[in-house]
């Protein structure tokens, strides 16, 4: 139907369901890092895939322990700009153009609490809240990609910023596999930074521990590595594998339990053909 209405409804009930999941399930999982994003260019006519996503995360930035999340999997792509995905968030792509993308997105900012992990008891915590981000990305060459990313809305005062920078590149590997990586780095301001990894004078005072700064820098260097596989017309496998080295305060932080971190993201997608 041209006049866009169904999509839009569809897309209007696929935000609020992302919202009861991300919002309803999440809080007790793990911690998602990255925030660069893979945006397909803007369809000429709204697809629709659902499958099935299991997260595998640090519990929090700096932590050993990794929380299982399975969740149904949905993505929504409107010809407006317009995404709803369980994997990408909920945003507007603005842009026309298949050599650059650009627009707005909201993910849910996981919470904190002094349960989460050893390091963490007498620690105030982290509530949870919605990430605002802006993100730009150019395809220079086929099968590379120069990536950014600026969020905020982060920490526990909510004024938390990060910014990231990296290139992604990939290439075919036979007719149904892609396979690619993802370099970067990010760059925190002091209220994230001190969120997660500082500990304040009355934090030090419930905790024991002495007080931390954790001013602002560069926060890690991130690696990641994944593929897509298509199994049937319909149906593809998507893996991906995230390591983060973390840096400055955030590596020397006595709540680090571990400076590498890794998370996985494994996802089974049906596409719906219009």
């Amino acid at each position: 139907m041209r006049d866009g209405s169904p999509e839009l409804l569809r897309g209007a009930g696929c935000a609020l369901f992302l919202l009861v999941v991300l919002l309803g399930l999440m809080p007790g999982a793990a911690h998602a890092e990255g925030g660069l994003l893979l945006v397909d260019p803007v369809p000429e006519t709204a697809q629709w895939s659902d499958g099935a996503t299991l997260f595998l995360f640090p519990s929090y930035p700096g932590a050993i322990r990794r929380d299982p999340l399975p969740i149904p999997a949905f993505e929504w792509l409107s010809p407006s700009g317009l995404f709803v995905s369980t994997d990408l968030g909920l945003g507007w792509n603005a842009s026309r153009r298949k050599d650059l993308q650009y627009g707005v997105r909201l993910w849910p900012a996981l919470p904190r609490s002094a349960g989460d992990g050893p390091r963490l008891h007498g620690l105030p915590g982290i509530p949870l809240r919605i990430e605002r981000s802006l993100f730009a990305n150019w395809i220079p060459f086929e099968f590379l990609q120069l990536q950014s990313t600026l969020r905020t809305g982060l920490g526990a005062d909510g004024r938390g910023t990060l910014a990231e920078f990296g290139t992604s590149f990939g290439a075919p590997l036979g007719q149904r596999v892609v396979a690619g990586a993802t370099i970067g780095m990010s760059w925190a301001n002091q209220s994230w930074r001190q969120s997660w990894f500082g500990i304040d004078p009355q934090a030090a005072a419930a905790s024991g521990y002495h007080p931390f700064l954790a001013g602002a820098g560069w926060q890690d260097f991130q690696l990641a590595v994944g593929g897509e596989w298509q199994l049937a017309e319909q149906w593809r496998l998507d893996i991906r594998t995230e390591h983060w080295r973390l840096l400055g305060a955030a590596a020397a932080s006595p709540l680090t339990e571990a400076r590498w971190q890794h998370g996985l993201v494994l996802s089974l997608w049906h596409d719906i053909k219009p």
